[in-house]
């Protein structure tokens, strides 16, 4: 049977992948492309502000109370 896991004496082509990871990860991470913003130049302005809601209704987790109500009582609760 197999282990389930790298074996020393089988080769170790999981070493060359973690020492290019290591290689790359010293080097840093690479430039911006020209013309990219730099975190420096901050977010842009907002126009307006956005707001949300999350309604869960699978299962009648939030909404509605319970299943199998009238169009007008779902339409009274979410008011």
């Amino acid at each position: 049977m197999t282990p389930p896991y790298p074996s020393f004496s089988t080769g170790r082509p999981w070493l060359a992948a973690a020492l290019a990871t290591l290689a790359l990860t010293a080097c840093g991470p690479a430039p911006a492309p020209a013309g990219t913003p730099t975190p420096a130049d901050g977010p842009p302005p907002l126009e307006r502000e956005m707001r949300g809601v999350w309604v869960a209704s699978v299962a009648n987790i939030d909404w509605p109370s319970r299943p199998g109500l009238s169009t007008e009582h779902q339409q009274w609760e979410l008011l």
